[in-house]
């Protein structure tokens, strides 16, 4: 069976910056990477109903050639899917319809890390993709392509020991299977566990991984707001510990939600020096 993992695009240069993320990623899962970008006509058929047809495909031509130079511009081999929005369909629900039919297992996309109100307002393709989708997705928020490293794909997978935060090991679990990665897990408690705590937590998400996937190292420590943010701590072990990737379950709230109630994860993702992998 296909097994794809789906960047999308909307065309422009700051989406590209998910490209060298996401191939990273497929190479590590073994999967085919397809670039996908879907061009919404509304207001070219609302405007120019009888050209309409003639921009739509002369933006997807154009859409296919930048796409194609920046694949090739960073040495990256992928398909490139080229769509048109169905019509009364949301442009998130119109990416997810077609990652699906594109046989993918994983989702990457590029988000503006805008903050909740200002996401509010301007509302936000990417959140909604990840409110949605039932897949993991790789966010980035504008930052650089990885560095070159040896060794295996590295990941850090974030949990506070509940239920909800455990999510996070199935589906690291099905997205690696077969491949050939490193597992950090980091604790976030609010305050330093005991032997038998950390005991608990050394067996706690590596039981979703294959005996011969390593656990390379459990950190564990303070990460609350007395000692900074939980979202700037993570992102600073992160980046000390130097993996490829964060991974952390989400809830999925509706953006309504996410102001009432904030995101950790989102705030991750907005101070993350790599990116981060979302699952449900």
């Amino acid at each position: 069976m296909r097994r794809t993992l789906v960047a999308t695009t909307d065309g422009s240069a700051r989406s590209f910056c998910v490209f060298p993320h996401a191939a990273r990623l497929a190479d590590a899962c073994g999967l085919e990477l397809c670039v996908l970008h879907v061009v919404d006509d509304t207001a070219d058929r609302t405007a120019f109903p009888s050209d309409a047809p003639f921009r739509t495909a002369r933006q997807m031509a154009e859409a296919y050639e930048s796409i194609s130079e920046e694949l090739r511009r960073l040495g990256i081999e992928a398909s490139i899917e080229t769509q048109v929005k169905p019509p009364a369909v949301r442009m998130d629900q119109a990416l997810l319809d077609a990652a699906v039919n594109l046989g993918a297992v994983a989702l990457a996309m590029d988000s503006r890390g805008q903050g909740l109100v200002r996401t509010a307002v301007a509302g936000s393709t990417a959140l909604r993709v990840l409110a949605e989708s039932h897949m993991p997705v790789l966010m980035t928020a504008g930052i650089g392509p990885p560095e070159p490293k040896p060794g295996p794909y590295e990941i850090m997978a974030c949990t506070d020991g509940s239920a909800r935060a455990d999510a996070i090991g199935p589906a690291l679990a099905l997205l690696f299977r077969g491949a050939s990665a490193s597992i950090a897990v980091l604790q976030v408690a609010d305050e330093e566990p005991g032997l038998a705590g950390a005991l608990d937590v050394a067996a706690h998400l590596p039981r979703w991984f294959a005996p011969e996937t390593p656990v390379r190292t459990v950190r564990y420590g303070d990460l609350s707001a007395a000692r900074g943010t939980v979202a700037g701590n993570i992102a600073a072990a992160a980046a000390e510990a130097g993996v490829d990737v964060l991974a952390l379950a989400t809830r999925g709230f509706r953006l309504s939600h996410r102001i009432a109630r904030g995101s950790t994860g989102i705030a991750v993702l907005g101070q993350s020096p790599v990116p981060v992998l979302f699952a449900h």
